[in-house]
């Protein structure tokens, strides 16, 4: 028992446990920002930061029959629609992404340049910072 932790490697515990690289960054995300994640994140993101509101981002995978009913609509987006959604220059909240390495890999090419960007331990988070909403100052 004692060796457990020299036997595995830190990749393999770290992508059971992506606990502490979110609460890691927790504070970087504002209450009212869109949270985007990999089916397989979506549930430990949603558990850590209290939040109810996490989108999917590609495959639903085990999530896909509940992303089905009529209040989870528009919570799964393809990459295609999450970068016309970043894009939008009418947007005023910041989107978050959370997935892991594997899948940041294959979708970074897709996105646009982050605002920030944190990786570590197997885990990607990207910011995306919206616009300042300027219709209160004309």
């Amino acid at each position: 028992m004692l060796s457990f932790h020299f036997i595995v490697p830190k990749l393999a515990t770290w992508s059971r446990s992506p606990e502490a690289f979110i609460i890691t960054h927790a504070e970087f995300i504002a209450p009212g920002d869109q949270i985007y994640s990999n089916n397989s994140l979506a549930s430990a993101v949603s558990w850590i930061l209290k939040r109810s509101d996490i989108g999917i981002l590609q495959r639903g995978g085990e999530l896909q029959y509940g992303l089905s009913y009529f209040d989870a609509m528009g919570r799964q987006m393809q990459t295609d629609e999450l970068v016309k959604q970043i894009d939008d220059c009418n947007r005023t909240r910041s989107i978050i992404l959370i997935v892991h390495d594997k899948m940041y890999s294959k979708v970074r090419r897709n996105l646009p340049e982050p605002t920030q960007t944190d990786r570590a331990d197997g885990f990607v988070i990207m910011k995306y910072v919206g616009h300042p909403d300027d219709s209160r100052n004309r």
